[in-house]
C-alpha cells in the first residue's frame, strides 16, 4: 500500500495510460486539416471510509489505474484529452466531454460523459454532429482506502488494481488488465489482452481469484506459493518455480504446493506461474 500519492508516479501513469497549381479538386479529394489538441486535469476527492465501494466507467476511450493509499478519501485524477479542427470546437467539446464523481453513503461512482451517453447527451444543444466523432479519450487515476470494492469497467485501454484489498471486478474489452499485490474475491476479464498478476503472498488472501483472457495469463508469486489451480489454455499450462519449469499440458485442476483458494485460469494463449522471480513494482 502507498503511503503518500506521488506526483511523479500519476503523471506517467497518466502518460502511459494516451495537384498540380490550377487543378480543381473536390472537397473529398482535399487533405484533411490537421486537428488541434487540448489536454487538460481535472482533480476531485471526496470522502470515503474503509469497506466502501468505488465503480469506475472509463467510456469508449482510455484506461484507468487504480492505487491503495492511507487517506480515508477518495480521489479522482483525469487526464482529457480532446481533438478538433479549431479552438472553437474545442470550446464546444468542453462542455460534451468530461467526468462526474457521485459519492453516496456507501460508494462513488465514476462515469465517463460524452457523446456516447445517449442520456447525457439530452441535455447537450448546439453542437454540429460532425464534432461529436472527433477523437477523444480520458485516462484515469483513482486513489482509494485500502479495504475498498473495486469495479472497472475500460472499453479501449489497459486496467491496472494496486494495493486494494476487497471484492474486485476488473473488465476490459480491449486491452491489458494488471493486477498487483491485491487480495479479496477478485474476477479479472481481459477480452481482447493478456493478465499480469503479480503478488507478494504465499497464497491468494481473502477470496478466490478467477482471470479470463484473450491472450495470456500469467502469475508472479513468492516461491512457496499455495493454491487449488484450474485452468484451460491452448496453448499450454505451465508452472516455473526457483527455475525449474513443470508442463501441465492444456487443461489443468490440482493442487499448487499445499493447496488453499481456487484459483482459475483461462486463456486463449498460455497460463504460466512463475513462482520465486517475484518482480517487484
Amino acid at each position: 500500500m502507498r503511503a503518500a500519492r506521488p506526483a511523479a508516479a500519476v503523471a506517467l501513469a497518466l502518460a502511459c495510460l494516451a495537384g498540380g497549381a490550377g487543378a480543381r479538386q473536390k472537397p473529398s479529394d482535399a487533405p484533411a486539416a490537421p486537428l488541434r489538441q487540448r489536454i487538460s486535469m481535472i482533480e476531485q476527492e471526496v470522502d470515503a471510509g474503509y469497506g466502501g465501494g468505488v465503480h469506475v466507467e472509463t467510456g469508449p476511450h482510455g484506461g484507468v489505474q487504480v492505487s491503495a493509499w492511507r487517506e480515508h478519501k477518495v480521489r479522482v485524477e483525469a487526464r482529457v484529452e480532446l481533438n478538433a479542427p479549431t479552438e472553437a470546437d474545442l470550446d464546444l467539446l468542453t462542455k460534451v466531454v468530461g467526468i462526474l464523481v457521485d459519492p453516496s453513503a456507501t460508494d462513488v461512482e465514476v462515469t465517463t460523459r460524452g457523446p456516447h451517453d445517449k442520456k447525457w447527451m439530452k441535455g447537450i444543444k448546439g453542437v454540429p454532429k460532425d464534432l461529436l466523432r472527433m477523437p477523444w479519450r480520458i485516462d484515469y487515476v483513482v486513489w482509494v482506502p485500502e479495504y475498498t470494492a473495486v469495479a472497472i469497467e475500460v472499453n479501449d485501454g489497459d486496467a491496472l488494481v494496486d494495493g486494494v484489498n476487497g471484492i474486485i471486478s476488473v473488465v476490459s474489452a480491449h486491452g491489458d488488465v494488471r493486477l498487483s499485490n491485491v487480495a479479496g474475491a477478485t474476477r479479472a476479464t481481459a477480452a481482447g489482452g493478456n493478465i499480469v498478476i503479480t503478488t507478494h503472498d504465499r497464497g491468494w488472501r481473502d477470496g478466490n481469484l478467477s482471470a479470463t483472457a484473450f491472450g495470456n495469463v500469467t502469475l508472479t508469486a513468492p516461491s512457496g506459493f499455495s493454491a487449488y489451480l484450474t485452468a484451460s489454455a491452448p496453448g499450454g499450462i505451465s508452472i516455473t518455480d526457483a527455475g525449474v519449469t513443470h508442463d501441465l499440458g492444456d487443461d489443468c485442476k490440482q493442487n499448487v504446493g499445499a493447496g488453499g483458494a481456487t484459483v482459475n485460469f483461462v486463456a486463449g494463449g498460455k497460463v504460466a506461474l512463475s513462482l520465486g522471480q517475484q518482480r517487484l513494482e
